[in-house]
């Protein structure tokens, strides 16, 4: 997909960590899917909307956010007009292609899901 975007988040997990809200709604950490919410070009108040929408939960919710499960993605950064600035979590990136690809059970993940610590039992 073309296009300039003013918001682009991959996720595999629901929950970011820092926000009581739900970014990334439909993920699920095992379903071999990245999770892809992306924004084309918005004017200031559905910008807002967006971001406040991060913190709550609803910004893939908004109609103009769009969500899309995939099992690989290029970014591609266009450098033709300006540098496109991207942060890779939270970290400033190079501004080269980017290619990302699921694999699927490669790893392990152990999580007590109950919430109950086994060493306190």
């Amino acid at each position: 997909m073309d296009g300039e975007w003013v918001f682009f988040c991959a996720a595999s997990v629901p929950k970011i960590i820092i926000s009581p809200g739900s970014l990334a709604k439909h993920a699920v950490i095992n379903d071999g899917c990245i999770d892809l919410i992306f924004c084309d070009t918005v004017g200031r108040i559905n910008l807002l909307l967006l971001l406040t929408g991060i913190e709550d939960g609803k910004a893939a919710d908004l109609p103009f956010v769009k969500y899309v499960k995939v099992r690989a993605f290029k970014l591609e950064p266009d450098n033709t007009h300006r540098s496109a600035p991207i942060a890779i979590d939270g970290e400033k990136s190079n501004n080269l292609p980017l290619q990302v690809e699921v694999h699927k059970a490669l790893c392990k993940i152990f999580y007590d899901w109950d919430g109950v610590n086994p060493e306190d039992q």
